[in-house]
């Protein structure tokens, strides 16, 4: 540790030293020693300093010496030691105040000592002790670098941390998902909770106080303590129906582990109850978090590589690539794709941010876009492992999308079991990445089930048609199985648009222009009745109509079209109008 002032007031020559005012701040550090007798020598300063003086330059003037203590204190001085008797007898009580207000150390010192006999110890100890501040940090940059070389990961490196500085510490990554935690049983798991949420502070009635940590400046120092309790019966209330989750008074240390352009995630430090941490642990801690970032930059390297293999795999199997089917299947083992089965593949896509239909990984830059492909990737992985019992999920980035696979178990020739187990994965995973990822949302296409190992790439297609199709025309956030596209493929493969919005003017066109002239819903109304399968009071409840309303609604659209609802060919024709019409208006979009 530095050398304090009321240290520095322990070494022989200070002896007779006496403090003057300022006693509150006789635990600042000393780094320096200098002499200032010059009017503006305090503009001077770098801070830390104990100023040794004997006002000369202010002795005439009680004003200037408040404005010389206050110009110290505004640097950052450690302390001011001054000789009285030489050119002045006391300083002002002014300056003594301002001194004391800001618990600035002021101290007379023995007149007869010289002051090369105050600056060699003083500057001797501060030297040493730095030296040793250095030689312990040394120490400590040593352990971690002897951790890392002996293979030690994210783990090791917080156990090293946590037995120097004799702490709980834990690593989490930019998601507050712990990655490595020393310390006692749950560690800082509910620590980590309160940090990460404001709803879970606000349910265990739990205050989070933030600033910078006065030990290193770059760090936090967050105190969690219970909340002031509210003024309403309704929160009082609150707050006594649940005790058990009440904390006592803490404070957690933060610190942010990454470089310019890429974030990793959090060091954290639960700070123990029975003494505050200082500048040791605060070195330490520093050399943890660059330790640490060092082991997340070769992580992201090693991850790159994978990540080029693993898109360049499925690359491969999309287009056929392999010398045989015996060479995909061994090359697909590499990455636990089983090929020897039938599978079921899923598309997974980022929903646009801006609200419109569509992939919105295309609105945004591409390092951005590439950390949002590996969160859904290691989301996949994490829920194969934490909620489906290790069942063999694996997911590829690939182009704007994240592709997902898994083997079908069951018959093969069972495919509408098949179809059933994918769609229900596919909530699965819609469901649990919309807790990982909120605020953002996915959309997730389903392909057909294929008996054939090997039509892994036309499962794909479909998937992928799926979740594009389905976006468009049923909106996002959403599971889509091919199948429900139906005749919407059919028309994603029609160019000549003109050629649609002419069927949808043949059979629609009176209706439609009816409705928008009188402000009638002639078209939502035809549009329900075809849904609910021409079932009147289906359809009217859906409306929230009377039924007879319904029937005059229909009535009116058979004169208007001159058709007759009773005939299937009509029914199947406006059906097709209608869906033509909702893909040409999200096509648009």
């Amino acid at each position: 540790m530095g050398l304090t002032v009321g240290e520095a007031l322990q070494i022989k020559p200070l002896a007779g030293a006496r403090v003057l005012a300022g006693s509150g701040g006789l635990d600042r550090v000393i780094e320096y020693v200098t002499v200032v007798d010059a009017p503006d020598a305090a503009d001077w300063l770098r801070g830390g300093e104990f100023v040794l003086t004997t006002a000369y330059s202010v002795k005439d003037t009680p004003e200037g010496q408040v404005d010389l203590i206050e110009r110290l204190i505004k640097a950052g001085a450690a302390g001011l030691g001054i000789k009285l008797r030489r050119f002045i007898d006391a300083l002002s009580d002014e300056a003594l105040a301002s001194a004391e207000r800001a618990n600035f150390p002021i101290v007379e010192l023995p007149f007869e000592v010289a002051w090369a006999d105050i600056i060699t110890p003083v500057l001797g100890e501060v030297l040493q002790r730095q030296a040793s501040v250095l030689q312990r940090s040394m120490d400590m940059h040593t352990q971690f670098i002897d951790t890392v070389i002996s293979g030690g990961g994210m783990g090791d490196i917080a156990a090293t941390l946590s037995g120097q500085i004799e702490a709980p510490v834990a690593i989490v990554d930019a998601r507050w998902n712990v990655v490595a935690s020393v310390g006692p049983p749950d560690g800082l798991a509910d620590d980590i909770e309160l940090l990460s949420s404001s709803d879970a502070r606000q349910a265990r009635q739990v205050s989070a106080v933030e600033g910078p940590w006065a030990m290193a400046p770059e760090m936090t120092r967050t105190l969690l303590e219970p909340a002031t309790p509210a003024s309403s019966s309704a929160a009082a209330a609150a707050a006594a129906a649940a005790p058990a989750a009440a904390v006592a008074p803490h404070s957690v240390i933060v610190a942010s582990i990454g470089s310019d352009g890429f974030r990793y995630g959090r060091l954290i430090v639960r700070e123990p109850d029975d003494r505050p941490l200082g500048n040791m642990e605060a070195i330490a801690i520093g050399h943890a978090v660059t330790t640490a970032t060092l082991e997340a930059l070769r992580l992201k390297t090693a991850q790159d590589v994978e990540r080029r293999y693993r898109v360049n795999f499925w690359d491969d199997l999309m287009y056929r690539r392999f010398e045989s089917p015996a060479d995909a299947v061994k090359k697909a083992k590499t990455f636990d794709v089983d090929l020897t089965r039938p599978n079921i593949v899923l598309t997974v896509a980022p929903d646009s941010i801006n609200g419109k239909n569509g992939n919105g990984g295309n609105a945004l830059p591409d390092p951005v876009f590439v950390r949002l492909q590996d969160d859904i990737t290691q989301a996949v992985a994490r829920l194969s492992g934490e909620v489906l019992s290790g069942r063999s999920i694996v997911a590829f980035p690939y182009r704007r999308v994240v592709s997902v696979i898994t083997p079908w178990m069951g018959d093969v020739d069972d495919a509408a079991g098949a179809r059933a187990e994918a769609v229900s994965l596919a909530e699965t995973i819609h469901s649990y990445l919309k807790a990982e990822l909120a605020p953002r949302t996915v959309s997730i296409g389903v392909g057909r089930y294929h008996r054939d190992p090997m039509a892994v790439a036309m499962s794909y297609r479909e998937s992928s048609q799926a979740v594009t199709l389905g976006t468009m025309v049923f909106g996002p956030n959403r599971v889509t199985h091919f199948d429900d596209m139906g005749a919407y493929r059919i028309m994603s493969r029609c160019g000549d648009h003109a050629e649609l919005r002419g069927f949808v003017q043949d059979h629609l066109g009176e209706i439609i222009s009816y409705d928008e002239a009188r402000g009638t819903e002639l078209v939502p109304t035809l549009e329900a009745f075809l849904e609910e399968g021409c079932n009147a009071q289906a359809a009217a409840d859906r409306l929230f109509v009377h039924v007879n309303t319904l029937k005059y609604r229909l009535s009116r659209v058979e004169r208007l079209a001159g058709i007759d609802l009773a005939i299937a060919e009509t029914r199947f024709n406006l059906g097709l109008a209608l869906r033509i019409r909702r893909y040409l208006k999200a096509v648009s979009q």
